[in-house]
């Protein structure tokens, strides 16, 4: 009773059909049968005959390349992108833009100029020091404009021309605080500043052209609400961060023809007043370019959680009550 491969019957014997296999009994069941497909034999010596798939063999290493990043396409997706307020691409959005730069021979005054120049901005700078022989051409300002506090109103000509005013020239006297060294803080750090503040938005209420809205960054410094081992920097910080506070809560019809006024609250960072801070002034100057071209009024660049805690909760109970005496106020 032979078992045999799937193949037509024969007339002297029958077919009993297992599954795939076929059984043959009566009188021809002992009849040699033609097997249609090949013998087992064959069937496995074709297997071992049958030529491997071409395989594409790496090793491990090329392996974990191919699966994992490289490091520059680490940094690339750790980095934020930018964004607009008003969706437009940051070339065209910093293109051609005026923006005049106060301190710019500092640190944080020369990483700004770098960042913004690298966007397509003009940079003029605004400084007390003349201009150094050693600057480049392709990374510092474009203009070098020399003044003294005291005499903001040489700068006319050039505020008038302005897209941006970034106000970041300062002084650090640390722990003098003999009565010179209080009035010299205070007239650089807060009354120079302010009166900047006021000559810029005077000329834009007198100049102010349709679609032009030019912006106002004053650094205040995160000295406003905490210490920074230097009594009279401390001082004067507080003081113009104050006065742009009251400026921020200006009736909304007053605002509306004025600049718009942003807040640099800076942490420590490396720099000629502060040697031992932690944040490069390249770090500091990206970041508050970024959080501007989100539209932020309020821009803080610190390693320290409390101040970015504390500082949104300081600014709304200036606004809620500055705007309270507003409101209520008798006018003369």
């Amino acid at each position: 009773m032979p078992w045999r491969g799937s193949s037509s019957a024969r007339s002297d014997g029958a077919w009993h059909h297992y599954g795939h296999a076929h059984l043959q009994t009566g009188p021809a069941a002992d009849v040699p049968v033609p097997f249609a497909g090949p013998a087992p034999g064959e069937v496995h010596r074709s297997k071992e005959r049958r030529a491997p798939v071409a395989r594409h063999r790496t090793d491990w290493t090329t392996s974990y390349r191919r699966a994992v990043p490289s490091m520059h396409q680490f940094t690339a997706m750790a980095q934020p992108v930018p964004r607009t307020s008003n969706a437009r691409p940051i070339s065209e959005a910093w293109a051609g833009r005026r923006v005049g730069i106060t301190g710019a021979g500092g640190e944080l005054g020369r990483a700004l100029t770098r960042r913004l120049r690298e966007r397509g901005a003009w940079v003029v700078a605004l400084s007390h020091r003349p201009k150094p022989a050693e600057q480049s051409d392709l990374t510092g300002p474009q203009e070098w404009v020399c003044w003294s506090c005291g005499k903001e109103e040489e700068l006319d000509s050039t505020l008038s021309d302005l897209d941006v005013l970034v106000l970041n020239h300062g002084i650090n006297p640390g722990g003098d605080q003999r009565p010179e060294s209080l009035n010299k803080a205070l007239e650089v750090n807060a009354l120079s500043q302010w009166r900047l503040l006021q000559r810029f938005e005077q000329l834009e209420r007198s100049n102010r052209q349709p679609g032009h809205a030019p912006e106002l960054w004053v650094n205040t410094s995160e000295a406003e609400i905490q210490p920074a081992l230097s009594p009279a920097y401390e001082l004067s910080k507080r003081l113009i961060g104050q006065l742009v506070s009251l400026r921020w809560s200006a009736p909304d019809q007053e605002r509306a023809k004025l600049p718009k006024l942003k807040k640099l609250v800076l942490g420590p960072f490396r720099s000629k007043l502060n040697p031992i801070g932690v944040m490069s002034a390249d770090f500091v100057a990206s970041q508050i370019l970024w959080q501007a071209d989100l539209g932020l009024p309020l821009i803080i660049v610190t390693p320290n959680p409390l101040t970015l805690l504390a500082m949104p909760l300081v600014e709304l109970g200036r606004l809620a009550y500055n705007k309270i005496l507003w409101i209520n106020r008798r006018d003369p």
